[in-house]
């Protein structure tokens, strides 16, 4: 789980703590930024839905963004992010919903990462959780043996 600490201005960027899977904790910058990203998954009907919109904050843990449709905490999501300095390039998540915050009419939704590093496409969602052809696997920290 992460903790959000303040609320910095635009393009800041904040620590926050980030307890590890298994055990401890560690530091994670969180920046501001505006991305856009494409997010699919279950809605709270239990219905499929796919969704776009801009990104409010992004760490190597998780991101925050808005979003319209009803999500549950705990709902899986596939997330792609266009990465703004390779507009034909998208780094892909698996996620869950870990927060929601409504204090507008379209609520706040953080999600964790399932692992700290993406896969990367040349489209949104090439492929649903899936290495497709067109994308690039990078093995996890445990993969390497780095991990726990």
């Amino acid at each position: 789980m992460a903790f959000l600490i303040g609320f910095p201005h635009e393009s800041e960027s904040t620590l926050l703590t980030v307890e590890k899977p298994c055990g401890g904790f560690e530091r994670a910058h969180r920046f501001w930024v505006k991305w856009t990203f494409k997010v699919k998954g279950r809605n709270s009907a239990g219905l499929n839905f796919e969704e776009m919109g801009v990104l409010e904050n992004l760490s190597s843990s998780g991101a925050l963004f808005s979003l319209k449709t009803p999500l549950d905490i705990g709902a899986k999501l596939d997330i792609s992010i266009e990465l703004p300095f390779n507009k034909e390039r998208w780094m892909e998540y698996s996620a869950r919903v870990v927060r929601i915050v409504s204090i507008s009419s379209i609520p706040k939704v953080a999600v964790a990462f399932d692992s700290v590093q993406p896969r990367f496409a040349d489209k949104p969602l090439a492929s649903s959780s899936a290495v497709g052809r067109n994308q690039t696997a990078v093995p996890s920290l445990s993969e390497q043996g780095k991990g726990c």
